[in-house]
Order: C-alpha cells, then sequence, then structure tokens
C-alpha cells in the first residue's frame, strides 16, 4: 500500500479563512459570555457559561481550538489553544491519498484522483445547482428534454472552467468577482437609461477569457 500526499495552495487558503472566520466568531461569542459573567447585574452563572460555550463550540466542530474547564471553585476557564491552531494550518490544502498501485507516479496517483472528484462532482452539480432531480414531466419526450438541458448546462459550466483555468480562477470565485458589477436604471428626462458600474481589471479579463463583451451603454445627455 502507497501513500501520495496532494497539495492545494487555493484549497489552503479557502481552509484557513474559513477557519479564521469560524474562530473570530466563536471568539466573540466567548468574549460576550465572559462580559456577560463579569456583569454583576447578570444571571450568568459560570456552570451556565460553561454549558453554552461547549454547546455552541460542539456545534460547530471548534472544541479543539479553545481549552475549556471549571476550576476547584467552579470558576470558567476558557482560553484559545494555540497549538491545535498552529497544528491545523500545517495540514491546510494537503490530501493523503491511498493507493495499491507500485506503478503509477504520484503525479498519475493524484490525476487519477482529480479525474474521480470531477465525475462525482458533476454529478452532485447535475442532482443540485443544475435540478436533473426531482423530475416533475411525465412524457418521455419532456423528460429527454429536462435531462438534455440540464446536461447542456454542465457543459457550458465544464468549458467556462476550463477557459479560466488560464487566469488562475475557478468558476465560483470569477462569479464572485463578476457580482461586484452592477447593472442601473436611471429616469433621465422620462426615458429609462442603462448604467453600468465601472468594471475593474479582473473584470475585464475574465470576460476576455470567455469571449464576452460588455453591454454597449447609452451615453446620457444632461
Amino acid at each position: 500500500m502507497r501513500y501520495v500526499l496532494r497539495y492545494n495552495p487555493e484549497t489552503a487558503r479557502d481552509m484557513k479563512k474559513i477557519r479564521q472566520q469560524k474562530l473570530g466568531k466563536a471568539d466573540k461569542f466567548i468574549n460576550t459570555i465572559k462580559k456577560s459573567l463579569r456583569n454583576p447585574r447578570s444571571r450568568m452563572t459560570p456552570l451556565n457559561a460553561y454549558a453554552k460555550i461547549k454547546n455552541y463550540l460542539q456545534k460547530r466542530g471548534l472544541t479543539r481550538y479553545y481549552f475549556l474547564d471549571l476550576d476547584g471553585h467552579k470558576n470558567l476557564i476558557c482560553r484559545s489553544d494555540s497549538y491545535a491552531r498552529q497544528k491545523d494550518v500545517m495540514f491546510d490544502g494537503l490530501l493523503a491519498l491511498e493507493t495499491s498501485s507500485q506503478n503509477l507516479s504520484p503525479q498519475e496517483v493524484s490525476q487519477a484522483y482529480m479525474n474521480l472528484q470531477e465525475v462525482e462532482r458533476d454529478f452532485r452539480q447535475l442532482k443540485g445547482q443544475l435540478r436533473l432531480r426531482p423530475n416533475y414531466h411525465w412524457t418521455e419526450k419532456r423528460i429527454r428534454a429536462h435531462i438534455f438541458v440540464c446536461v447542456l448546462a454542465l457543459l457550458m459550466e465544464r468549458y467556462i472552467s476550463t477557459r479560466l483555468t488560464k487566469l488562475g480562477l475557478s468558476l465560483s470565485r470569477a462569479i464572485e468577482s463578476l457580482k461586484r458589477m452592477k447593472l442601473g436604471l436611471m429616469d433621465v428626462q422620462g426615458q429609462n437609461k442603462k448604467m453600468i458600474t465601472t468594471p475593474k481589471e479582473e473584470h475585464k479579463r475574465i470576460l476576455k477569457e470567455l469571449q464576452l463583451q460588455l453591454p454597449i451603454m447609452n451615453k446620457i445627455k444632461m
């Protein structure tokens, strides 16, 4: 049995960002509980504070990042575990692949895994965002048409993703970037005029790579 380590810097950045966001919210929640505990007018007890914090961390899978306990005098002890946080950073973006093949190179093992991931992702896309199911059609003709449209949408998604690899962008990141462009309507002397926000350089690169042009806006005369 062989093990191959695969590292993805984009995944590492995403994992770090998500973890930091979760920990930031958890720190804020814990500080709020501690503040309430120090307030002499509050009915919060150390035991209640302990239960609230523990429940919050368990639901979000964050217990390993904190040391939480009650001391001998039933005082609340809650502090971040810096070792656990640093340890997770070391594994961000890493994936261990197991294979029984002794002939495949690490690159070939990684590519085989990626191919499998792509197939599984395509099925998830069809059943999820592209809504292959549930299917509310009853005649064979309509069912075939529904599946054809879903597969066509998947093909377009794969084509766009392939084009964006030259820019080092995923489809989701490109969509998030393009969402910052806004189209608005202005009433100018009784006429509706379309206006678009000034596109950033990243927007221009994405549109150029996808061979798309910005809509032509009518000039507004005041």
